[in-house]
């Protein structure tokens, strides 16, 4: 009501920032305890080194394998 325009951010629509919750947004998820725990397990295993594997990773000549600024095209 007495609204002509209302701009809605993704970010609030998802939950993403919890600490800020607008009146006019309806939350249809809670994503950012999970976001942070997604991005806490990545940083983990990058530096206990789980990650990259060898399922995870190219080999030499592998499809889909190229060189950063090579000149394989």
């Amino acid at each position: 009501p007495s609204c002509d325009g209302q701009v809605l951010v993704f970010h609030d629509l998802l939950g993403i920032e919890n600490q800020l919750k607008p009146k006019f947004v309806k939350r249809y998820a809670e994503l950012s305890d999970a976001m942070i725990e997604a991005i806490s397990q990545y940083r983990r295993e990058v530096k206990d080194g789980t990650f990259p594997d060898l399922e995870h990773s190219y080999g030499p000549g592998e499809e889909g394998s190229r060189r950063a600024g090579g000149d394989d095209d």
